[in-house]
């Protein structure tokens, strides 16, 4: 009885902790350089990015967000300072991203890209209307630089998360 009940304990958790992993809909991915970190939210109705790291805006001089779901296509973010000192923000559909020059610029209203002084991070919101070909399980890596930087940021890709 005790060697039956060790079995059914030790095949549940071991049950339970692969449907945690297979299931997060959010991940947090130490970064490399500029970012520190990247705080990725997979949520029902849009998704959402945090970088933290970066100077304010035009100290900071450039990050790119790209979002995967396969091998081939892509959604990228990006954020920069432009002269004139001018911050600017895109949205990016790529339908190979071994070829970024054939991205297409998408307009979307809803979808963010901003600074937040309070909590010194850089915040992303791309609704999930924005991004209809993505699947409901994706990946995100990101990439970034500040003026003053002579090494380049990266995080991620976060594993797989689901849409939550």
């Amino acid at each position: 009885m005790r060697r039956l009940c060790f079995a059914l304990a030790l095949t549940l958790v071991g049950s339970l902790s692969f449907a945690g992993a297979a299931s997060a809909a959010s991940q947090t991915v130490q970064g490399t350089g500029d970012i520190d970190k990247m705080v990725v939210k997979n949520a029902r109705s849009a998704l959402k990015v945090n970088l933290f790291g970066f100077d304010p805006p035009c100290e900071a001089k450039y990050m790119r967000v790209t979002i995967t779901w396969g091998t081939k296509a892509a959604y990228e973010i990006d954020n920069g300072c432009y002269p004139g000192g001018t911050w600017q923000r895109s949205l990016v559909y790529l339908s190979d991203r071994a070829n970024p020059e054939g991205g297409e610029l998408l307009d979307c209203p809803g979808f963010r890209f901003g600074y937040s002084e309070a909590a010194g991070a850089y915040r992303a919101r791309v609704p999930r209307s924005c991004m209809p070909k993505a699947r409901n399980r994706l990946k995100v890596r990101s990439f970034g630089n500040n003026f003053t930087s002579a090494m380049p940021g990266e995080a991620g890709p976060t594993r797989s998360l689901r849409r939550g």
